[in-house]
This record gives structure tokens, C-alpha cells and sequence, in this order.
């Protein structure tokens, strides 16, 4: 059998139709895939060695704190309910929110504000900055 050189026309459609197929395999993972991070809307509390403290009842956490761009602002009597009904004597501790996390128990990123509580006369208000650097983009993405 001696060399025969392709029909240009079969080529160009044999070469379409692969690329057209692995463009349809790639938008389907794509679609039906899970997202490369998840986010994350609950509040958490840390106290000073790192251990956490609150984390499972965010819902009783969001009647207490509230939050915008640029600040959190906490209720001190509901605070100080709280904090006795789960039997939390600290009142110094690290609030964690929003943010992203990567596969469960993997690196993420989230909000951390400092909260001094026990000067609490009237409403705290806390500055922060959201989290929006280099790394975390790059970590979202990857």
C-alpha cells in the first residue's frame, strides 16, 4: 500500500468535527461541574487561642451582628445575652465572616474583625476592609 495523500475536504471535516466535539465535552464539565470555591455567609467566633468558639448557630449570631462595607456594628445587650446563653465568659474574641472556602477544610478566605467587649457601653462599631488582594483572587480561580 503506497502513500496516498488525504482528501483536503475530508480533513478540514474530520478536523471540524473533533474540535467541535471536544469543545462540547469541555462546556458539559464545564456546566455540570461543582464550583471551584464556595461561599461562605455565617459568622463565626474565635477566641484568643484560636479555637472556636461559636460557629453552629450563625442564625442567633445574625440578630446580633450587623455588618456594611465598611463597618460592623454589634448590639450590646443581645451580645451580652449570647454570649451567657452559650456560656461564653470571654470578652475578647476574633468575629469571623463572610469570605470563600476551597474544598472543606482547605485554605479560604474571610473578614476578621478584633472585638474588645468588655468596654461595651452602647453599640460597637468596628472598621474593616474587605479581604480583595492577589492571593485570594488567585486561589479562587485555581
Amino acid at each position: 500500500m503506497a502513500f496516498r495523500p488525504y482528501q483536503q475536504a475530508g480533513a478540514v471535516c474530520l478536523s471540524g468535527i473533533c474540535l467541535l466535539t471536544l469543545t462540547g465535552m469541555l462546556a458539559f464539565v464545564s456546566y455540570s461541574s461543582y464550583p471551584r470555591y464556595t461561599e461562605l455567609d455565617q459568622y463565626i467566633l474565635v477566641n484568643a487561642q484560636g479555637n472556636k468558639v461559636l460557629n453552629d448557630d450563625s442564625e442567633a449570631l445574625e440578630q446580633v451582628v450587623f455588618r456594611d462595607r465598611q463597618n460592623v456594628y454589634i448590639e450590646p445587650e443581645a451580645m451580652e445575652e449570647l454570649l451567657t446563653e452559650y456560656g461564653i465568659w470571654e470578652r475578647t474574641f476574633y468575629l469571623g465572616f463572610g469570605g470563600f472556602m476551597k474544598l472543606p477544610g482547605m485554605r479560604g478566605g474571610v473578614c476578621c474583625v478584633f472585638v474588645d467587649y468588655r468596654e461595651g457601653q452602647g453599640g460597637l462599631v468596628i472598621p474593616y476592609e474587605e479581604q480583595k488582594d492577589l492571593l485570594n483572587s488567585i486561589l479562587k480561580v485555581l
